[in-house]
């Protein structure tokens, strides 16, 4: 098992280099073997994991059980490596969840086909979003999906479409800056202090860009 959660790692350490450049976070990784265990920490039994940070520095990736993969540590360390770039506070008080959640779901494939490639993500999104509004799922402006409860305590399926949107909104920033160069760049100035409401530039959808 040890070996496994350590390939694991290693795995999910290279998606997050893809997309932020590098490494900078080390979090430490605690895999429960049971949702007993995972409670104390996540205040959760249904997730497959949780992430953790303290103003101080410390900071864990959860894993729920049986749901070891690259994937769920992948989107829990996004988080994390968020964290480390631009700090707690700015992470808590300025940056929108959606714009967390969207830099996780480029390395949780769970949500998209396994792809590096970012006009891949945006399509695959863009067909599950379009879908979902087809079905009769209400679109959620990205102002309503600033705070972490705005993510969680819902029915599955809006859950669902809040991440699909993000992903989607994130990967089409990426595929018009040209991917992780232009958000490390970002995340300087965020960390330097100017404010993500006006660094942060929505795009027209990328559907000219990624769709001959």
């Amino acid at each position: 098992m040890y070996s496994k959660i350590r390939d694991t790692k290693k795995l999910a350490g290279k998606r997050i280099a893809n997309l932020y450049g590098d490494n900078k976070s080390r979090p430490q990784i605690i895999f429960c073997g049971n949702t007993i265990e995972y409670e104390k920490y996540c205040n959760s039994t249904e997730s497959a994991g949780c992430s953790m940070g303290t103003p101080w520095g410390s900071k864990f990736v959860v894993i729920n059980g049986s749901s070891l993969s690259a994937d769920v540590i992948s989107h829990e360390w996004s988080h994390i490596e968020l964290l480390e770039r631009v700090g707690w506070w700015k992470v808590w008080n300025d940056i929108p969840q959606w714009f967390n959640e969207g830099l996780a779901m480029m390395v949780d494939h769970r949500f998209a086909e396994d792809t590096d490639d970012y006009c891949g993500k945006y399509i695959q999104y863009r067909i599950e979003w379009i879908l979902l509004r087809k079905k009769g799922q209400p679109n959620i402006p990205f102002s309503k999906l600033t705070t972490v409860k705005d993510f969680v305590g819902h029915d599955v399926e809006r859950n669902y479409f809040v991440y699909i949107s993000s992903g989607l909104e994130v990967a089409n920033w990426l595929v018009h800056n040209n991917g992780s160069q232009a958000l490390n760049e970002l995340l300087i100035r965020l960390k330097k202090g100017s404010p993500f409401s006006k660094e942060y530039i929505h795009h027209p959808n990328a559907d000219s860009n990624c769709i001959n």
